[in-house]
């Protein structure tokens, strides 16, 4: 493979829907942890579902959009504030 070949993949929680958050001072669980980041939504998981069972749907998209099997893949780099756990990382559970 000659350069970089970079796609990226996103998924969102299986049954989820935009969940609002309140802008006239009420907190829900997705304001307190969305409105310092100025976020109007999110998308919100429930508890059968962890950091890394999303991430690990995105690698596959982000893959197949690119049309490489894992032999091709050399890195995937993870970035989140919401972690399974502190040790290991979400990146080494991939």
């Amino acid at each position: 493979m000659s350069g970089p070949n970079r796609r990226v993949g996103a998924y969102a929680p299986k049954g989820s829907s935009r969940t609002p958050i309140s802008r006239d001072g009420r907190h829900n669980d997705a304001s307190d942890r969305c409105s310092a980041a100025a976020f109007a939504s999110a998308h919100i998981a429930d508890e059968t579902e962890a950091t890394s069972d999303l991430a690990a749907q995105a690698a596959q998209q982000g893959s197949e959009r690119a049309n490489l099997v894992r032999e091709d893949i050399e890195f995937i780099a993870v970035g989140t504030t919401t972690p399974d756990m502190i040790f290991p990382s979400v990146g080494n559970s991939l």
